[in-house]
């Protein structure tokens, strides 16, 4: 009949289609031949580097998937910057060829890769642009994974209530997803799921109406037996979601013979993969989260943690992240230094990109690391030129600065300016809506220590 001729057209014209992708892979592959590349040996990036270059002439249907397909190599690899960059044409060709699905696909992978690459004000518009896009409306699993995407940014920038929000929705549209049929792409579904359960505990506690932690241990057990095995190798979300589900029930019931199982194998993963494997990147940051849910900051992970940083070049936004998150922590030499911090943001925090909160913050730190090292007059200089423009500071994330300023003042013993912005970070925190009361009386109590010693009845009124 009439349908069956549709079916078997359909089914020859998609045919034809795959055989021309493998023909085109094996020519991106061809370039690996020493004998093709004239050169005795070919890196396997290099390859998948060349790729574009070897699909000039193929047609658009077949350079798009190849795209993609090379796209995600990268990503395996590490390379995400790259592999971003392939999405985007990706999206782009597909957006030529009117196919939508492959459209929003490759738009949320490039969104995804760029977590790492690009500052999160910048990453959060680009999410709330896509999810305003009228082309996600009958894509719902790119939507929910851009809404994951969104809401840790949100997070990232201390903008809880919305951040909150779009998790939520996603959850719920992800918990009625149908199955689909994602041939490209076959662990896409479980990576954005997963991305969910890992979000959720990075900052779910910020939220509104969070989950008690129960639920969220037993969604992470079961997601790992379903969704593990559909990973392939050492991919970051399958070792994370292991680790989590494995220890995150003994850092919460305040039991401590996780800590040595989790450092030998982090030990012996490091000797196996690499320093700078995505994955280990990932489990190393994984597991100091676990251990500051029993305000313990691991010395051993985060020396793993600042020996990976160092291992980056300059420039590194990742770097940037890995450095910051040593700071305030003493390590004598082993720690954090100013000249690296310094030349890690150099290329990163120029122009309007120095308004951002992690060039923020790392001018905060870098001030902190001149108190350290006894430059006090440098640090206070920039702590004052940042009170300068206090005003500009992006909110609600000024009040953390405010209070980082008021501890510095008052450990270079300049106490009488420290009271003034204790308080204004106070009526900061009183006026931020992101911040639920619970989270607000916590955090007022925290940076309430710095009017010591000179006003302990202000103390004590807090309390």
């Amino acid at each position: 009949g009439l349908e069956a001729e549709r079916e078997r057209r359909r089914a020859e014209a998609a045919l034809a289609e795959a055989r021309d992708t493998l023909q085109a892979m094996g020519r991106v592959f061809a370039a690996g031949n020493p004998v093709i590349a004239g050169r005795p040996e070919v890196a396997f990036r290099e390859v998948l580097a060349a790729a574009p270059q070897q699909l000039e002439t193929l047609p658009a249907p077949t350079r798009r998937a190849v795209r993609y397909a090379v796209a995600l190599a990268q990503a395996q690899l590490g390379e995400d910057a790259a592999a971003a960059q392939g999405f985007a044409e990706a999206a782009a060709l597909a957006e030529q060829l009117g196919e939508r699905q492959h459209w929003a696909m490759a738009r949320y992978r490039q969104l995804a890769l760029s977590v790492e690459l690009e500052q999160a004000e910048v990453l959060v518009q680009q999410a709330e642009a896509l999810l305003a896009d009228p082309r996600l409306d009958d894509q719902p699993l790119i939507r929910a994974g851009a809404q994951i995407r969104a809401a840790e940014m949100l997070a990232r920038l201390f903008r809880f209530r919305r951040a909150g929000t779009l998790l939520a929705e996603a959850q719920t549209a992800l918990a009625s997803m149908p199955a689909l049929d994602l041939t490209e792409d076959p662990t896409l579904a479980a990576e954005i799921e997963v991305d969910a359960l890992l979000v959720e505990t990075a900052f779910g506690t910020q939220f509104q109406g969070a989950r008690p932690p129960a639920a969220l241990i037993a969604d992470l057990k079961a997601a790992r037996e379903r969704l593990a095995p559909q990973f392939v190798g050492e991919q970051p979300r399958r070792v994370v979601l292991d680790l989590l589900a494995q220890h995150l029930p003994d850092a919460l019931a305040s039991r401590l013979e996780w800590r040595a199982a989790l450092a030998a194998d982090l030990n012996e993963r490091i000797e196996r993969y690499g320093l700078t494997h995505p994955s280990n990147i990932a489990a190393v940051r994984a597991g100091i989260g676990l251990g500051l849910l029993q305000d313990h900051f691991d010395r051993a992970l985060l020396r793993h943690q600042l020996a990976m940083a160092r291992a980056l070049p300059d420039g590194s936004r990742l770097k940037l992240r890995l450095l910051l998150d040593g700071v305030d922590v003493r390590m004598g030499d082993g720690g954090v230094q100013r000249a690296e911090l310094l030349a890690a943001q150099a290329p990163l925090c120029t122009g309007d990109a120095a308004r951002g909160i992690e060039c923020v913050w790392a001018a905060v730190s870098l001030a902190t690391l001149d108190l350290l090292e006894g430059r006090a007059t440098e640090a206070l200089t920039q702590v004052d030129a940042l009170m300068r423009r206090s005003e500009s500071l992006p909110v609600p994330f000024d009040r953390y600065v405010y209070a980082a300023a008021a501890g510095l003042y008052r450990q270079a013993g300049r106490t009488a300016e420290a009271v003034p912005i204790a308080e204004h970070a106070i009526r900061a925190m009183d006026a931020d809506p992101e911040l639920t009361p619970e989270a607000r009386d916590i955090e007022v109590m925290a940076w309430s220590w710095s009017f010591r010693p000179d006003r302990c009845d202000r103390v004590l009124a807090l309390v």
